[in-house]
């Protein structure tokens, strides 16, 4: 791990323990045994130590759930793909998934990190914009079906959280919940 993957690191422990305001970046140095001038040689203010982190987990997420995906299967079978991947990295990635949430429940989320966020899952978009247009899915814009699956996720990737195993029961019907919210 480079230095500022594991400033990242650190600066993602110390803001979901203690907060985006609470969190000095003195701390997040000192705690990752590195230099303050390497953290501001990264990131010039820790409103950017911010964002980049946000942008390096969902560059993690969008890797965790295009794995093994096959549009060829049809829509239902990719998107179940992708909720599986989607809360599989949610419940290993604990640290991150509460950053995410932080975030976007903070001011630092704002229109422009959300399109950025839509972006990174232009596949995604698009997949759903294909099942809109095959009748197969509601006819909403492909964001609105974007942050549905978003926000079925956050309660069910809660849900599980507290759970010792989820089984493919599990993910089936965690699926239809989202399936029976999109599909036409």
């Amino acid at each position: 791990m480079n230095k500022k993957e594991k400033l990242m690191k650190t600066a993602i422990r110390l803001f979901v323990k203690q907060g985006f305001e609470n969190t000095p970046t003195s701390q997040i140095t000192e705690e990752a045994g590195i230099a303050s001038g390497t953290l501001f040689y990264h990131f010039n203010t820790k409103e950017k130590l911010i964002s980049e982190t946000y942008d390096y987990i969902v560059k993690n997420i969008h890797e965790s759930i295009s794995k093994d995906l096959s549009v060829k299967k049809g829509i239902e079978a990719t998107l179940f793909k992708v909720w599986c991947n989607l809360l599989h990295w949610g419940l290993n990635h604990e640290e991150e998934h509460i950053f995410l949430e932080k975030f976007f429940n903070s001011g630092f989320a704002s229109d422009h990190t959300i399109a950025k966020f839509h972006k990174a899952f232009s596949e995604l978009m698009d997949l759903m914009k294909q099942g809109t247009e095959n009748k197969i899915l509601k006819e909403w814009e492909p964001e609105v079906l974007f942050e549905v699956c978003r926000h079925i996720y956050f309660v069910f990737r809660e849900h599980f959280s507290t759970c010792k195993k989820i089984d493919n029961k599990d993910l089936s019907a965690s699926f239809e919940v989202f399936w029976d919210a999109v599909k036409r």
